[in-house]
């Protein structure tokens, strides 16, 4: 009799657990969210670069808007694509900048219907280029676990990452 009782008990106590575990993951929204700050927060505007993104979410859709230029030469990109094709994430690292270089499942394709090639590379790669501060910051895995877990509660799995973060 004691020893259902404690089985019992552990059994609850396991339930209890796991339910508060569960009840402390970020949502969609606030994962959508916290992207979506960081992407507009740690943008690379310095010497004169003219660079803005602008990024929401909707029904399984990332959806973009991209301008960069200074002066007269400036131009606009915008495209969607599926969460559920993202394939993983990596990082392009220069003296001031770091990309966020989200890369596309291969035969994936962004939305043909919008001027997309110029931002999404021929690899089926999306940039987003940020500050330095952002690796200071220590934001490089975050993001990465951020945008695995929104491609998991849109119903598609990221690679695992071979890069040291």
């Amino acid at each position: 009799m004691r020893a259902a009782t404690i089985g019992l008990t552990l059994k609850l106590l396991l339930c209890i657990c796991s339910v508060a575990q569960a009840q402390s993951s970020p949502t969609l929204k606030e994962t959508e969210a916290w992207i979506i700050g960081k992407v507009e927060d740690y943008t690379y505007k310095e010497n004169g670069a003219m660079n803005s993104y602008k990024v929401w979410f909707a029904r399984g859709l990332m959806q973009f808007r991209y301008t960069t230029g200074s002066g007269h030469s400036s131009f606009e990109d915008v495209g969607t694509i599926n969460i559920s094709d993202i394939s993983h994430i990596s990082y392009t690292h220069y003296e001031k900048t770091v990309w966020l270089n989200i890369h596309l499942k291969l035969n994936r394709d962004p939305d043909l219907n919008t001027n997309a090639f110029r931002t999404i590379n021929d690899d089926g790669r999306l940039s987003f280029i940020l500050r330095k501060q952002f690796n200071a910051d220590k934001l490089p895995n975050r993001m990465r676990t951020a945008f695995s877990r929104l491609v998991e509660m849109n119903g598609g799995q990221m690679l695992k990452s071979e890069e040291p973060y």
